[in-house]
């Protein structure tokens, strides 16, 4: 659901569907989290022969596609999320609601 989330998102921003005051451009890391779809299917074609050599890939590529860009993301945004908690002020909003928030509240469910 996360994924399709993040799916959604990139491509609403980059095929221009609706305003940028609606639905807030993408973050950086959001792009190369949009490949942890790979590790999830190597973990499936790897489960019904226990193919070890699938596991290893998968496993990598988990801390390659989807742990990377999340410790990325937490750095990159934190600047932004203090802004807010101090100052009360968000710029940039995904249907209504601070686009921070949302992110980290999405970072924190893919944790």
């Amino acid at each position: 659901m996360i994924w399709l989330l993040l799916t959604a998102q990139v491509t609403v921003n980059q095929l221009n569907l609706v305003s940028h005051s609606v639905v807030a451009a993408p973050y950086q890391w959001q792009y190369p989290y949009l490949l942890s779809i790979i590790p999830s299917l190597f973990s499936f074609m790897a489960l019904p022969k226990n193919n070890i050599s699938y596991l290893v890939i998968s496993m990598i590529s988990a801390g390659l596609f989807c742990i990377a860009p999340l410790i990325y993301g937490g750095m990159e945004m934190f600047p932004v999320s203090q802004q807010l908690y101090r100052h009360g002020k968000a710029y940039c909003f995904i249907f209504g609601f601070s686009a921070v928030s949302v992110v980290y509240l999405v970072m924190v469910m893919a944790v």
